[in-house]
């Protein structure tokens, strides 16, 4: 199989239809009327096109007037690009890089650290991970659909998190303050990839009133995205082995891994937004985010075992090309559902009495990962012949018949040699609860604090089982199920069960097998298996000095405590999960392990404003970051 080096999600084509057909339509009814009827005072007709620059300098003009350094991107902004999540919604401002996976855009790294230094909110609501080893939170369960606006912030100030040390991106849900006007708004587009040929529907809606003399706001946002995935890839994952011929030293892969994979991903969200704002002074609010993922991942996977033939195996080498004899080839289909979901709900007002203001936050969020059914079959052949010849970002291998060994055209020479069965669940709850107080002494000072307790609660689970399924008697040969349709892009690569038949067969192995001891794997089951708590109390203190007139400074100091538990289990086994001195590998529980610090983090900011189109900024910050779970 000639196949890429690396995988094939990249290129997508998109249509887009909405308000524009409905306005040429408009436009021609216009132009047919116009011939039997006399011209329209134009003093009675207002026409209003708007464009980027509205949006790019309300941005801009945020950008400017926020004391730390920010960068703001507006919904109008997130809808002229037509970004498939917030993610990828970031990847346009300066210093912003995104990590991609499946052909979307995932996590999001400021300035090029790490990830996980990067503090993510959702209306000031701290988000939990999916992931079950690190504090990355995944930006591609929320579309960007549902955002009024993104802020993200590269300095640190003593009212942030002590452990914003990449910076914080703070995700706000459409707001009916927002604009001036009433909003409602529906999109509609399609997506269809260069590989998967299936149209991706993708819609959307924004509905924003305020009510009772603009004292009472309600927004509403919805979006739906179906996106259709299908890309091959080729891997070379167990390194490089040598043979001498002649004198003469050659390396070839040990494993040549050929993969195909097909699914969609669909993605569901919502926002309800209630404000109420009876004067400038006072603002109470609700708002809540609901957004879910599922991803339908099917793997088709070909592992040519190389690395098996040795001395006189390898019958002939040389640059670019071998052949072997005793090669193992395993054909397998991984299916993996997931589904990813996230809740958020904050609360709040925000009051000012004279020179105090007065605000408080109460906040919970939920992020739940499960894959359930998850379920990979192999069917294995040993010792057959085959001939590779390799490139610098490709490689065609096919097998071919040797008198002495097995025929690889035989379909009952491929046994059911391997079942593998998942069901894995994360969650991760974060509960907040804050309140600051202002005081603008004159137009020059002000002074600023407030207390904060986050209290998070993150779990993993996970259960694994693993045998070969002729230990509760079943043996089932390829032949013996319906073959999957070769498709040009397949080549040799293959041959495989049909989809459907094989999920089919992987299953009912799977609930024979349940019962037999053998097929439960209790050293991976609990490998991945952990709880912890961390709770973390803060107070701040924060002073703002406008010195002379284009030069202020903003000076703070921040003290959190952070009392911290963790169960989790210990194996004793070798960098390749195999037992040592032949004894079992019994996961160990290790009980309880508690910890408590505290950290003292001071902050500074200058910022000058040397003329109305310069503007220079500086700033010191002490932050923290705490370990990854894992």
């Amino acid at each position: 199989m000639w196949g890429p080096s690396s995988n094939g999600f990249a290129a997508s084509r998109r249509l887009v239809w909405g308000a524009s057909v409905l306005a040429i339509g408009n436009l021609l009814a216009g132009q047919a009327a116009a011939q039997d009827t006399a011209p329209a005072d134009p003093a009675s007709d207002e026409i209003i096109v708007s464009g980027q620059r509205g949006a790019l300098n309300e941005a801009i003009r945020a950008e400017r007037n926020a004391e730390t350094l920010k960068n703001v991107v507006t919904a109008d902004d997130v809808g002229q690009f037509g970004d498939q999540n917030s993610a990828e919604a970031l990847q346009r401002l300066p210093g912003i890089t995104i990590e991609r996976d499946e052909g979307e855009g995932r996590f999001v790294s400021i300035r090029g650290l790490p990830s996980s230094f990067t503090q993510v909110t959702v209306n000031g609501a701290r988000v939990g991970t999916s992931d079950a080893g690190s504090s990355t939170v995944a930006l591609d369960v929320i579309p960007s659909d549902l955002l009024g606006s993104i802020e993200v912030t590269k300095t640190y100030t003593a009212d942030m998190d002590g452990d914003t040390i990449g910076g914080a991106v703070e995700l706000k849900s459409l707001s009916a303050y927002d604009n001036n006007d009433d909003i409602t708004a529906v999109r509609i587009e399609g997506s269809m990839g260069e590989y998967a040929k299936s149209l991706g529907p993708k819609a959307s809606f924004s509905f924003a009133r305020k009510f009772f003399d603009d004292t009472l706001g309600v927004a509403l946002t919805g979006s739906y995205f179906k996106r259709f995935i299908e890309g091959d890839d080729l891997r070379n994952e167990g390194g490089f082995q040598s043979v001498t011929r002649d004198g003469e030293t050659f390396l070839y892969p040990r494993e040549v891994n050929q993969r195909f994979e097909v699914g969609n991903r669909e993605r569901l969200g919502g926002t309800l937004n209630i404000e109420y704002r009876p004067s400038d002074d006072h603002e109470f609010y609700l708002r809540t985010q609901l957004t879910r993922l599922e991803d339908e991942d099917i793997r088709i996977q070909s592992l040519w075992q190389t690395e098996r033939a040795t001395n006189n195996e390898v019958q002939a080498i040389t640059e670019g090309s071998a052949r072997f004899i005793d090669v193992r080839l395993r054909n397998q289909t991984f299916f993996q559902p997931t589904t990813d979901r996230q809740f958020v709900i904050t609360g709040g007002h925000r009051n000012t009495f004279g020179d105090i203001t007065w605000s408080s936050q109460v906040d919970f969020s939920r992020s739940r990962w499960t894959q359930r059914d998850g379920v990979r079959g192999r069917f294995q052949i040993d010792d057959i012949g085959a001939n590779v010849t390799y490139g610098r970002d490709s490689a065609f291998i096919e097998a071919f018949r040797d008198r002495t060994r097995p025929d690889p055209a035989n379909l009952a020479a491929y046994r059911f040699q391997s079942l593998l069965f998942i069901e894995e669940e994360r969650l991760d709850e974060i509960f907040t609860v804050r309140t600051d107080l202002r005081w603008d002494v004159s137009n020059d000072i002000s002074f600023q604090t407030g207390v904060k307790l986050r209290q998070r609660d993150k779990s993993a689970d996970k259960e694994e089982y693993n045998a070969d399924p002729a230990i509760g008697g079943i043996n089932v040969t390829l032949d013996q199920v319906a073959p999957l349709i070769q498709q040009p892009r397949f080549q040799t690569f293959g041959p495989f069960p049909a989809l459907g038949a094989s999920r089919e067969l992987y299953l009912d192995a799977r609930d024979q097998l349940l019962d037999v001891p053998g097929f439960f794997r209790a050293d991976n089951s609990a490998a991945s298996d952990f709880t912890l708590g961390e709770d973390v109390l803060a107070g701040y203190a924060l002073g703002r000095f406008q010195l002379t007139n284009n030069f202020q400074v903003i000076a703070g100091v921040r003290v959190e405590n952070t009392k911290f538990e963790s169960t989790g289990f210990f194996l004793e086994a070798d960098g390749e999960g195999n037992t040592i001195e032949e004894t079992p590998v019994i996961p160990i529980f290790l009980g309880t392990a508690e910890r408590e610090y505290t950290d003292v983090l001071p902050s500074l900011v200058l910022r000058w404003d040397v003329t109305p189109t310069l503007l220079v900024r500086a700033s010191y910050g002490r932050g923290i970051a705490r370990p990854d779970f894992e």
